[in-house]
This record gives structure tokens, sequence and C-alpha cells, in this order.
């Protein structure tokens, strides 16, 4: 839970995340509550892609040091899917020291700015040209 958010799950950080996301991949839904297997699951960011859905997972290291088992089975679960999406797409964006955990997954630096993890997961799951849109909605310069 964060203080920062009235006790939500979700940062300021990784709602500026969905904000930019949302912008360039089209409505997404933040803090998505489904049942996976026997849990109930909140997943930090859905961006539905007709039966696939693209899944962000933010792992700040203060919460996320020591939870890779749980956080490995939670993208797993994510991965397979259910009823509504299946063989979702899923992207950790993980603060350093984290580790990936799937191929798919970015490492960024600690306090990292949305921008940096927004292009790290557009360029990680989609075309380097669709990345580059981000800087340009945002106005800087692709790099």
């Amino acid at each position: 839970m964060c203080a920062l958010t009235g006790n939500r799950a979700t940062s300021k950080l990784e709602a500026d995340i969905f904000t930019l996301l949302d912008y360039v991949l089209g409505p997404g839904i933040q803090d998505f509550q489904v049942q996976l297997g026997n849990r109930q699951r909140r997943i930090d960011m859905l961006f539905p892609l007709t039966d696939t859905a693209l899944i962000v997972e933010y792992d700040g290291a203060h919460w996320h040091l020591s939870r890779e088992e749980a956080d490995w089975e939670k993208s797993r679960a994510m991965s397979a899917g259910w009823h509504q999406y299946r063989n979702n797409i899923v992207v950790r964006v993980r603060e350093h020291p984290l580790d990936p955990l799937e191929y798919l997954d970015v490492c960024v630096p600690r306090r990292p700015s949305p921008l940096i993890c927004t292009r790290l997961t557009l360029s990680t799951f989609c075309t380097p040209a669709l990345a580059c849109l981000v800087s340009v909605s945002t106005g800087s310069l692709p790099s």
C-alpha cells in the first residue's frame, strides 16, 4: 500500500507509467482484480489486445526484494490467462537491484523516470518504432 495514493497499492510512478502506456496503446485498466487459479490477484496494469492482453507489473525493490518466487508464480499464472484473455504478454519492470524473472522483464535503476520505464516496456514487447512514439508523444526526441 502506498500512503501517497490514499493507501491504494498503486504508486505515483506506476500511475505515471500507466498514463504513458494508456496514451500509446489505448485504454488500459489499472489495479485490475482477477481470479487466477484459487487466488484473487491484483494486476498493476492491463492493456487489452483482442483476445490477449499486455500485462505490466512494476516491482519496486523495497516491496519485492526476496519475493522472486511469488512474483514468478504470479507471472506464470497471468501468462496462462483466464476466460477473457489467453496467452498474455507479461512484462515486469523490476527496480535495481532486482533481477529479471523472465526474458521479457526489464530492469530499471532505482527511482527511474516513468518515461524510461515506458520506453523499455514498449521496446521489450513490440517494435522499436512504437517505442519511439512514447518519446514523440511526450515531447522528447528518441535517443
